[in-house]
């Protein structure tokens, strides 16, 4: 449903995951996998590299696809993500 956060289903190594919020397939898989919200690159922390990320996809999502950047989950990075990633800045997982 839309604005739902939660995953629908997923196995315990994350595969088959059924949905996350308005993601589906692979962008659902990303997000489950993603320990520490805000952290972009994968490296398990918040910082310059994911703010660097950020401000590259700052604007509309380019594909139908989730962009990384967009966790307020409104299909564009703007101040409310760069908000959220602040408050999550040097989170570890």
């Amino acid at each position: 449903m839309p604005g739902d956060s939660g995953i629908r289903s997923a196995n315990v190594d994350g595969s088959d995951i059924q949905g996350i919020g308005d993601f589906e397939g692979a962008a659902a898989l990303a997000l489950a996998r993603r320990a520490v919200t805000g952290d972009v690159d994968g490296d398990g922390s918040v910082g310059a590299v994911d703010l660097t990320e950020l401000i590259g996809n700052w604007g509309p999502c380019a594909c139908s696809e989730a962009c990384p950047t967009d966790f307020k989950l409104d299909n564009s990075t703007g101040m409310a993500d760069l908000t959220f990633m602040l408050r999550e800045w040097g989170s570890t997982r």
